[in-house]
This record gives structure tokens, sequence and C-alpha cells, in this order.
């Protein structure tokens, strides 16, 4: 290696100046990753929370609105109602049908776990005198990250889900 050369890489390994400006960049761009993750998970997070809140509201309209109080089809609230209470539950969402998929069912069954039928005429036709309904919702949203996180993808499919006994 010739002198000027070898002189001009030794000045420069014991330098100092200049230092501290590359260790900022490397801090903040490491820094800058992370909260930009920490914000895009955030958001996700906020809206899952928002999708358990709307199920939770439709399970609550469910509850307050019980068979006995009117709205009823076959002895069940109507899905329709409870269908709304989920959607006005949320700001994001709306009722239009190119909307995240709601579920909205019911199930009935007898005190031993066998299924029956929701209509007034399986308690009498079966040995069933205390039928028991339940109302289930799931509703599903898919979110975008504002970046494709390696082993995540840029969409994550944000599911609610509840259950809950009417009678």
């Amino acid at each position: 290696m010739p002198g000027y050369l070898r002189s001009s890489v030794r000045r420069f390994r014991h330098a100092r100046a200049g230092n501290v400006l590359v260790e900022t960049a490397l801090v903040a761009t490491v820094l800058g990753v992370l909260a930009i993750g920490s914000i895009d998970f955030g958001l996700a997070y906020m809206r899952q929370s928002m999708i358990d809140n709307a199920v939770r509201a439709g399970m609550q309209f469910a509850l307050a609105r019980h068979p006995s109080m009117g709205e009823i089809v076959d002895g069940v609230v109507t899905t329709q109602n409870v269908r709304d209470a989920v959607w006005k539950a949320t700001d994001y969402l709306t009722a239009d049908p190119g909307d995240p998929p709601l579920s909205v069912s019911f199930s009935c069954e007898c005190p031993d776990g066998t299924a029956v039928a929701c209509t007034s005429t399986a308690v009498s036709t079966l040995a069933c005198s205390d039928r028991r309904t339940y109302l289930n919702i799931r509703l599903q949203n898919d979110y975008d990250l504002l970046f494709a996180y390696p082993g995540l993808g840029r969409t994550l499919a944000l599911v609610g889900e509840g259950a809950v006994r009417l009678n």
C-alpha cells in the first residue's frame, strides 16, 4: 500500500469528528422503525377492540330486549335488530352489503344438550319443556397494515366472536 494511502487510513481510524452524527442516524432509524410498527399494531389492536365491543353490544341488546319484551319471531329476537345494534356500535362499519361479514344466529337445545329447532312447535313435539336459546355473533374485518411485515403480510384478519344464553 502506498505511503500516502496508509497515512490517510491511519488518520481516518483515529478521527472522532462526525461519530455522533453517524450514531444518531443509526439510532434514529431504528427508533423510527419501532415507532411506526408500534403505531401500526396499536391501530390494529384498537380496531380489534372496536370489533369486540360491537359484538358485545349486539349480545347486550339481545339480553336487554329479551324475547318476552317483543320483537319476537318464532320465540326469539329477530336477527336484524341484533345486526343493527352491532352496526350502530362502531364508527367505521355501516350496514352496506360490501361490509365485513357479520353472522348472527340463534341455536336452541334441551338441558341434556340435544339440539332442537328454535320454533314454537319444537317445544311441544319433543320431550324438551325447557328449551335453551343461545345467540351467536361473529364479526370479521380485514385490517390493512401500513407496511408488509415478514411473516404477517400486509393484511390482518380481525375476528370478534361471542355467544350468550338468552333464557
